[in-house]
Formats: C-alpha cells, structure tokens, sequence
C-alpha cells in the first residue's frame, strides 16, 4: 500500500518547490517526463503551480504546508496521514488545506487525520475516533 505522512510542521530542503515536491518520486525511478506531469499537477492541486521555482524555505507557514500536502500527493498515495495539517495555520489558509484533504478523500485517497480542531473534524470526517 502506498502510503504517505504529512507532519504537523513541513520539513523542507533547501532549493525550489518544484524540487521539494519531486524528491518524493526518486524511490519510484520514474521518467522525467512523467515525474514532471505528476508534479506540475501536483502544484496545481494545492494552488502552487506559480511557485514552482521559487525557494521553498522562503514561502509563509500556509504555503510550506500545501508544498508538503503537494509533496505527499506527487506519490499518489492510497493512505494519506495527517498530523496536525492545519496547525498554526490562519482561516483562510485552514479552509485551503481542508479543501485539499477533501478533494484527495473524495478522489478515493483513505485519510487518517490526527487533529485537536473538533469542528474540523466535524467538517472532514466520515468516522471519528476519540482518544
């Protein structure tokens, strides 16, 4: 099963985003072209196509975030774990990053989301375990 995690705070490396978000195709020995399809959509997903060769340690809290949430969906994953995506994030950066995880459930991605925030749990969830 091919599984990704996005951490509550992105780590990133240094260089473009375009760059970060492709580091996460190396294990799967794709062409060029085919990483570079997968991710320009990937981007494009998550509303940071435009950003693509800017320095991705240089972008706002919001914008790491979506470039990790970019990062784990160039993978195409079916089980996507999330740890706090939202954290720190304001409003409307927090209903941009809601839309991504239920647009990526929606398109048939499991989602296990680990959150504090019970109103966004009410928002994306379909099944609810509290701990």
């Amino acid at each position: 099963m091919r599984r990704a995690f996005v951490f509550q705070k992105p780590g990133l490396v240094r260089g473009s985003v375009q760059r970060n978000t492709a580091l996460a195709l190396a294990p799967l020995r794709l062409s060029r072209r085919e990483a570079a399809e997968r991710v320009h959509a990937a981007l494009q997903e998550v509303g940071l196509r435009h950003r693509a060769e800017d320095a991705a340690r240089k972008l706002s809290g919001g914008e790491q975030q979506r470039l990790a949430l970019a990062r784990a969906l160039v993978m195409r994953p079916e089980l996507l774990l999330l740890d706090e995506p939202t954290a720190s994030l304001d409003p409307v950066t927090t209903e941009a990053v809601e839309g991504i995880v239920a647009g990526t459930a929606a398109a048939g991605t499991k989602v296990l989301l680990v959150s504090h925030n019970l109103g966004q749990v009410a928002r994306l969830a379909s099944d609810v375990l509290v701990l």
